[in-house]
């Protein structure tokens, strides 16, 4: 002012480390939340292969990745792609090839597997330097498969990233985990209601014949022969020997949904046990069952050994020739 220099007294500070530090708890806040909208999403839906492409959509955008895939087992023991984003296609095979060798990698070690991935090419690599992985999914010699996730550029992954990518597989393994489970309780389901609707036919025949049979026993008894009504009688046990095993199975059935089937072994020669199922058998004039072989002693329990001959040996009879043969 008035000619003189104007002089200006202050201080910098450089706060660099203080917003990078912020942009990291912020980073690390939207990865919480997108674990937890993953894990959400994998409660309320029993759609595998869209949790999958969720999955490859979250991880993407939370870690800014230039490839991410979900890889299962195929029953031939190879991989399937379910899910990816940025999957190399036909035209790069050298580059498909190394990322299914990376998810075989992780699906036998059953742990994460850590790789610098640049240019089509993948190695292993340290925690320091890395940028990419591959990590199981399932665990405890129950793997289903993989995710492989590398980064758009050649910086590395942070350890929280890898534990990120770390619990997302794990939401994906119990999500699948769960999926098994709610299909075999359906199919579970569905075999019993189908045993308890063939048992209800198989018992309504012998039923029928027993309850018309002794209706007329008690109606006509005094104008049939001797020989007539041990005939009758004859019948009426047959069938009444039928249903009592068929609520023996039933009863079995039942128990074992409850894990209650007790097993007693016990020495037991087991021609004697064929030729007791074989004696009830109740067969047509034109079959014939015979019992061959050495006989041997089993150490198994009397009852479960009699029920599963009676069932193999009456299928035979029921739906085989007319010589049958033990």
């Amino acid at each position: 002012v008035d000619g003189r220099a104007e002089y200006f007294e202050g201080a910098i500070v450089d706060v660099t480390e203080r917003h990078l530090g912020e942009e990291r708890l912020r980073a690390q806040a939207r990865r919480q939340e997108a674990l937890a909208h993953l894990g959400q999403r994998a409660l309320d839906t029993a759609d595998l292969p869209r949790l999958y492409d969720d999955t490859v959509r979250i991880i993407s955008d939370a870690l800014g990745l230039g490839l991410a895939a979900v890889v299962l087992v195929a029953a031939d023991g190879s991989l399937d792609v379910a899910a990816s984003r940025g999957w190399p296609g036909s035209d790069r095979p050298e580059v498909r090839s190394r990322l299914e060798g990376l998810g075989r990698r992780a699906v036998a070690a059953d742990r994460p597997i850590l790789v610098r991935a640049v240019a089509g090419e993948i190695e292993d690599a340290d925690p320091e330097s890395s940028n990419g992985l591959a990590i199981a999914i399932g665990g405890s010699g129950r793997v289903f498969g993989a995710l492989i996730a590398l980064g758009a550029e050649s910086r590395e992954f942070a350890v929280d990233q890898v534990h990120f990518l770390v619990s997302t597989t794990t939401v994906l393994t119990a999500a699948v985990e769960r999926a098994i489970a709610a299909d075999q309780l359906e199919q579970l389901v569905r075999s019993k209601d189908e045993f308890v609707a063939s048992i209800s036919h198989e018992l309504r025949t012998p039923l029928t014949v027993v309850t018309g049979m002794a209706e007329e026993l008690q109606e006509h008894w005094q104008e049939f022969t001797i020989e007539e009504v041990n005939d009758f009688l004859g019948h009426v046990v047959a069938e009444s020997r039928d249903m009592q095993d068929l609520i023996e199975d039933l009863l079995v059935a039942a128990r074992a949904d409850i894990g209650k089937v007790t097993v007693s072994p016990e020495a037991v020669v087991v021609r004697d046990a064929v030729e007791g199922v074989v004696a009830g058998l109740t067969l047509r004039p034109e079959q014939h069952c015979s019992v061959g072989g050495d006989s041997e002693v089993a150490d198994a329990d009397p009852e479960r050994l009699r029920q599963i001959l009676r069932n193999l040996i009456s299928n035979a009879v029921r739906y085989g020739g007319d010589q049958v043969e033990v």
